[in-house]
């Protein structure tokens, strides 16, 4: 069985409560790395601090993180704020389901008010329920909510399943180029690498013997697409990869010889050719 690839988007550390046992407190979130690429995800959850704490400024997050991540991937969020009961409705309504936590009983009391007046925007979404010790939840709960309860803090918060990034505006990678890049050229059958690094992308598709379509796009340093058409044998490319792109992650490859590359599938820089 395949694993699904998770993404967890820090979108602000910013919370409306202050938490002893808050996981964020127990780790460095300044060294965060940008997400840019959101393609290769199957499942990205939206984080925080708390992703409702700036009112409708998440749904435009929403909006871009959606526009920007493959169409068959999955879009959720956690949240413990479900006090201003219009703001997760329409929030929800733009993801595929998400993780509601109930700290005190006061947010069981906001919950109770939710699914009491606006119970129909669970409808087709998948939906979690996390409930802290000492607290009274509703018990007839939507069929779309999986119930966890009496949950305890923990000394050590655990490592989240997947990678960790920090969300900021602009720097997502157009999953439109991507597409493209990916699903369209790469269905020749001469298509020698994709690879991606930071965001940029850069693909190799070979005409014949001696030439190579490039097509490389590097939003850092270029808002649009570049080509070119190189003359290089087969060890001529092998090796203008292997001294120029070092380190980057071959996202998908097609025919040609295997490029030396580490464990992680990122392209390492040797002579053995």
């Amino acid at each position: 069985m395949t694993k699904i690839k998770r993404l967890w988007l820090l979108l602000w550390e910013q919370c409306n409560r202050t938490c002893e046992y808050c996981c964020n407190k127990q780790n460095d979130l300044s060294n965060l790395r940008t997400a840019r690429n959101l393609f290769e995800y199957d499942s990205i959850i939206l984080t925080g601090g708390e992703p409702l704490v700036k009112g409708m400024d998440v749904l435009g997050i929403i909006d871009d993180v959606r526009k920007n991540m493959r169409k068959d991937a999955r879009l959720y969020m956690y949240t413990a704020k479900t006090d201003n009961i219009d703001l997760f409705c329409m929030a929800l309504d733009k993801l595929d389901g998400a993780t509601i936590t109930l700290h005190t009983q006061k947010d069981a009391e906001n919950f109770r008010r939710l699914i009491a007046v606006a119970s129909h925007v669970f409808e087709g979404k998948s939906m979690r329920l996390k409930v802290f010790r000492n607290v009274r939840h509703p018990g007839d709960l939507p069929p779309q909510f999986r119930l966890i309860d009496n949950i305890v803090p923990l000394a050590k918060c655990p490592v989240p399943d997947g990678d960790f990034m920090r969300y900021e505006p602009g720097m997502l990678f157009s999953s439109t180029v991507i597409g493209k890049l990916v699903d369209g050229i790469t269905e020749r059958s001469n298509t020698y690498l994709y690879s991606e690094h930071e965001g940029n992308v850069v693909l190799f598709s070979r005409f014949d013997d001696n030439q190579v379509l490039q097509i490389s796009h590097e939003p850092y340093n270029y808002p649009t697409i570049s080509a070119s058409i190189v003359h290089m044998s087969d060890y001529e490319l092998r090796r203008h990869i292997i001294d120029d792109y070092s380190g980057w992650l071959i996202v998908k490859s097609a025919v040609g010889s295997p490029l030396p590359t580490d464990e992680g599938g990122y392209i390492e820089d040797t002579e053995d050719m």
